[in-house]
């Protein structure tokens, strides 16, 4: 049984959480991946604009945010008012394991992602789930456009609620940071930069049971698969609260790391509630978890309007 330290205080650690995500990112930066450019007519402005707005899919359904958008109207979230089912999932001890994954655009493998999720106790053996998810641009692509991704998560597995999530950001020269951090009384912290501007702060209680992504994404896919059955969630990334539903369409087979596996396919419709203006850009998405007790992401993808892009697990290790 190991032991964890429970950040309660995100908010107050954003320069931290940065200089940690930056030295990881560069100590990587090194590592080759490459594979035949296609589209190479396009303008250099234009490429980069679709490869931004590709990996911003991907963080966006792995994660649950929406990529960078122009904001119509934007809403407080302390102004949006929404009611969801409070779920109370089944979660088995997962130990500590890392997922790794290949992200491709229109078939063209373009940065890599790692998940990793552990189970720890508290001193007075509470249980707790610590989450994080990691995504970079690989080395050709980042000749142009140069992503670094992190988020991190941890929350209480009973009752089922997310306690702190931190979200670092780079792309090119632009950096994002989010702290969120979630009191017992329900009041909700938060704290956002954007580049080297100050901070903006805020709180409010949702009255209802809101997640962060990674807690979110983690109850989404422990919850039971029933063909048909659609939940729905509401979720806030630190700026903006999304309204999440999850369908679970069929059950089919998938060709993963070589082998044939049974999945769920799973479709999320997402709706923002703190813009006025919907969302254009993405088509439509699906993703594939396993149909056995570990219900592990096998896959993802998503029709955008500059075309395909796919997040695939191409490994699993135990630490």
């Amino acid at each position: 049984m190991k032991l964890c330290l429970i950040d309660k205080s995100p908010t107050s650690r954003l320069s931290q959480g940065k200089r940690r995500h930056t030295n990881r990112a560069e100590s990587s930066a090194d590592q080759d991946a490459s594979y035949t450019h296609q589209n190479s007519n396009l303008p250099r402005s234009r490429r980069i604009s679709q490869f931004s707005f590709a990996m911003g899919i991907y963080v966006s359904l792995c994660a649950f945010v929406c990529p960078t958008l122009v904001i119509a109207d934007y809403i407080p979230p302390e102004q949006v008012e929404i009611k969801t089912e409070e779920y109370k999932p089944t979660l088995p001890e997962t130990g500590n394991l890392s997922f790794s994954y290949e992200i491709a655009w229109q078939g063209l493998v373009v940065a890599d992602a790692l998940v990793h999720v552990e189970d720890c106790f508290s001193e007075d053996k509470k249980r707790y789930v610590k989450m994080s998810a990691d995504a970079r641009s690989n080395s050709f692509v980042a000749l142009f456009y140069k992503l670094q991704h992190r988020s991190e998560g941890t929350f209480e597995v009973s009752p089922f609620r997310p306690i702190s999530y931190t979200y670092t950001q780079k792309e090119n020269s632009k950096s994002t940071q989010r702290a969120i951090h979630f009191l017992s009384s329900g009041t909700i912290k938060y704290e956002s930069r954007r580049n080297q501007n100050k901070p903006t702060q805020g709180q409010f209680n949702p009255n209802n049971n809101t997640l962060d992504p990674l807690s979110a994404a983690y109850l989404a896919r422990s919850l039971p698969m029933d063909l048909g059955k659609t939940i729905a969630v509401d979720v806030f990334n630190g700026k903006h609260r999304f309204l999440i539903s999850f369908k679970v369409e069929a059950l089919e087979t998938v060709l993963i790391m070589g082998k044939q596996m049974n999945a769920y396919r799973v479709t999320p419709t997402v709706n923002r509630l703190s813009d006025s203006s919907p969302e254009k850009r993405l088509k439509q998405a699906s993703i594939w978890i396993s149909a056995d007790s570990r219900r592990t992401l096998l896959k993802l993808k998503s029709e955008v309007w500059i075309g395909s892009i796919s997040a695939t697990l191409v490994g699993i290790e135990k630490k």
